[in-house]
């Protein structure tokens, strides 16, 4: 109840203690509470913590992670051609999982690389 009653400042004072400096935990929250009112048109969330529910912490933790353990998400498959849409889906509803970028690959390609890099040394 007191995180709810307090709002944004009770909330950057629980993660401070994870190295990161109050500017940064304030641009997080900050870019959450935009994605909020982006996407759900929710004004102020983080005055409004009552109307919180479990997505909209892990949104918040997810942001966090995002920033404090910089993630990618490695995308296989690249070279069928199946993948190109799939691919496109994933990197447009990222953040996912705490990864914030997503970077196509496929062992096809990491195989020429190690041809061309690797076995030429």
């Amino acid at each position: 109840d007191r995180i709810k009653r307090r709002g944004r400042n009770k909330l950057s004072n629980m993660f401070s203690g994870y190295g990161q400096s109050q500017s940064v935990l304030y641009q997080i929250i900050d870019a959450v509470e935009t994605d909020m009112m982006d996407k759900e048109g929710r004004e102020r969330a983080f005055d409004n913590l009552q109307d919180w529910d479990e997505g909209d912490l892990h949104r918040l933790v997810s942001a966090f992670l995002g920033v404090r353990f910089p993630m990618a998400l490695a995308l296989n498959k690249q070279d069928l051609p199946s993948a190109k849409e799939f691919i496109k889906n994933v990197q447009e509803k990222l953040p996912l999982y705490g990864a914030h970028v997503g970077i196509p690959v496929s062992a096809k390609s990491e195989m020429n690389f190690v041809k061309h890099h690797i076995i030429a040394i």
